[in-house]
């Protein structure tokens, strides 16, 4: 069941760019379907946490030379039809002139006065890269970024796998991209993870969040099957221990309590000397979890436990750089962070991953960065 409704408190700008390209061809139905499920998701979520939000929508890359237009103009969210034929006949893709454009509008109808705790929020969906655009990338990066030092706006990009980048180099937060495949799939499971993402932003907006820079950051609504299939199943070649309340000589004293460090627990636990890396603790609290660490997905109810490079995409985590991770609000999985250290403590109460098995090259990575810096 969900919220009931609210009351509009709060006041929100959208901009949607989507892409029209004849590149979109084969995946205009799909494309129809995603915009239309991510239509409902911003009127439900926007309706049950007291948001009220106007609509620009920009076709980007429209007709034989490739120009964008305007499907909608300042329109009250509510008001917005879903879409029954989407249109692929475009010669050329200008993302960057439809970005700003939107930006232009989404600014034209703002009323900051009267309204100053408004938000924005821009999101592009491209199944490519900008190649006939008047705005250049260092012109919409410039502005792009200075909007961002308000913590008014938002920018949110759905992009072809490896151009995430590109739109770093733009100043877009790497936790407000997502890559996805130019299939029907591809664009499905990005329709579900972005559902997902729209709904934790809205709920912020209710609470005064007037920005983000982890928009698909969210560990929410991760499916089963999307689990499985992107990522390696290691049920068979990890152990899984209970951290219990520990003797104060093998433990590690915390003010009046025991506790476990990691070492001192996996020791005893696998009777074999420690390897960093080796063990993961369950995430229970907000955290920075570091590139290098490994991500373990243990479901629920099978007890299947997947674990991969994938996973970080798989969660819209970043690929690059430390984020701060919350446990949220997983129904399926219980999430398990590798320790890369001795003396992590482990708390009371959760549960231990052994995995021999897992790779660790942290200082290896660090200096290749640097040397690549």
């Amino acid at each position: 069941m969900g919220k009931a409704k609210v009351t509009p408190k709060y006041q929100q700008y959208l901009g949607i760019v989507r892409d029209h390209s004849g590149s979109m061809s084969h995946l205009a139905h799909a494309a129809a379907k995603d915009y239309n499920t991510i239509i409902e998701a911003l009127k439900g979520a926007a309706e049950s946490n007291g948001v009220n939000s106007n609509v620009c929508v920009v076709r980007c890359g429209v007709g034989h030379s490739g120009t964008f237009n305007f499907e909608n103009l300042n329109t009250p969210l509510k008001e917005i039809q879903p879409v029954v034929n989407y249109q692929t006949d475009g010669g050329w893709t200008p993302l960057f002139d439809s970005v700003n454009s939107a930006i232009d509008q989404v600014s034209m109808n703002a009323d900051s006065d009267s309204m100053p705790d408004a938000s924005f929020l821009v999101m592009a969906i491209t199944d490519g890269v900008d190649n006939k655009s008047a705005m250049t990338a260092s012109g919409l990066a410039n502005r792009i970024q200075s909007l961002q030092t308000t913590d008014k706006w938002t920018f949110v990009f759905r992009v072809p796998m490896g151009s995430k980048r590109r739109l770093v180099n733009l100043g877009i937060p790497e936790g407000n991209i997502l890559e996805w495949v130019q299939t029907v799939q591809g664009l499905e499971e990005s329709s579900v993870k972005t559902v997902a993402a729209v709904r934790t932003y809205m709920d912020e907006q209710s609470r005064g969040i007037t920005s983000t820079r982890s928009f698909y950051a969210n560990l929410d609504d991760v499916k089963p099957a999307e689990v499985r299939k992107e990522m390696t199943n290691i049920t068979a070649k990890v152990k899984f221990f209970k951290v219990g309340k520990p003797k104060l000589v093998i433990g590690v004293s915390t003010g009046s309590y025991p506790t476990y460090s990691v070492r001192d627990f996996m020791e005893r636990r696998t009777r074999r000397p420690y390897q960093p890396g080796s063990a993961f603790y369950q995430l229970t609290k907000s955290e920075i979890v570091q590139e290098y660490k490994q991500i373990a997905i243990r479901n629920k109810k099978s007890l299947a436990v997947y674990v991969g490079s994938e996973a970080r995409e798989l969660l819209g985590i970043p690929t690059v750089g430390s984020i701060r991770l919350k446990p949220g609000k997983t129904k399926e999985f219980t999430i398990f962070i590798q320790s890369t250290s001795y003396n992590r403590v482990l708390v009371t109460g959760t549960e231990a991953m052994y995995y021999k098995g897992a790779t660790y090259q942290p200082r290896l990575r660090f200096k290749k960065a640097v040397a690549a810096a």
